[in-house]
This record gives structure tokens, sequence and C-alpha cells, in this order.
């Protein structure tokens, strides 16, 4: 069934790190709904997971929380290995939702504002896990681990004054 349906996904490669899983769940939920705020995209920009400072993964954080599966699935996400076909998570367009019977929202609400939907995305449990359940239970101890490397980064440039 998946095979007849027009599927809106690219084959992409996400760095194995909780922070850069986190950025790809989010670039993915951006995908799916009409979230215009410009300033959203370096949190997605997972190739380069490793330019955040510990207030931008805190920020992360915060995104993703505000932006959790809670809010999405069965509304622009919904779990069926079948549509995935061979990948972990497939794109689809709206105008297919007839056809696969699906109950798609136009509309849902996140953070008291409405937000349009655009497509919806189909995705393995292990989608899930791998790309926000592990990565939001590993990214504290990686913001601990950026805040104590920006400590010893400040107090080496403190120490190298040259006067």
């Amino acid at each position: 069934m998946a095979s007849s349906l027009r599927q809106t996904s690219n084959v992409v490669h996400v760095p194995d790190n909780c922070v850069a899983n986190l950025m790809y769940y989010l670039n993915c939920v951006l995908d799916l709904i009409d979230y215009n705020d410009n300033n959203l995209y370096k949190f997605c920009d997972y190739e380069n997971y490793d330019d955040l400072s510990a207030q931008e993964l805190r920020v992360l954080w915060v995104l993703c929380l505000t932006l959790s599966p809670d809010e999405l699935i069965d509304k622009c996400m919904f779990q069926s290995n079948v549509l995935c076909g061979t990948s972990t998570n497939r794109f689809y367009e709206l105008s297919q939702t007839q056809q696969l019977r699906l109950m798609v929202s136009s509309t849902i609400f996140i953070g008291g504002q409405a937000r349009r939907v655009k497509k919806f995305m189909a995705y393995r449990q292990v989608w899930m896990v791998n790309n926000y359940i592990q990565p939001m239970l590993q990214l504290p101890g990686a913001i601990q681990r950026q805040i104590q490397f920006e400590q010893v980064a400040e107090n080496i440039s403190q120490a190298c004054i040259i006067s």
C-alpha cells in the first residue's frame, strides 16, 4: 500500500549523538507543522549539533518538550510500520489521508497557539525511541558536560591574558 502513496521523504544521515537526534526530531516536527519562527532553524541543523552552547541546549530541551510527541501523535504523526516501508519514518502529503482513512488534524494547538498541519509522518517505534525518548533522557547530562567545557574554556582564556 505504501508504494502507491506520494511520500515526500528524503534520506538523511543523523550523527549518533543525543543532541543531533533531538535536533533531527525538531527538524521533522517543523516539517510537519507551520511554525514560522526563523530563530528555530538553528536548533534543526543536526549536522552541526556540536555548535550549540549550554544555554542553547537548554532551549532545545524546552522546544522538544513543547513540541513533544504527545502533542502530535494521532494528529500529524502516526505509528505505522507499513507506511514506513524500509525506513524508520516517512513523510506524506496531506492529500493521502483519505486514501489511508487517517484522521489528520488540519490544525493543532501548541503552546496555546493554533498551528497549521502541512503534512503527516509515519514512524516506527524505534524512530521515536532513537530520536526523542532516549535523547531527552540523555540531554541533561550533555548540558552538564557543555557547562563544564565552557567553564574550562573561560578559565583558560582568562589565564592566557597577555598584558
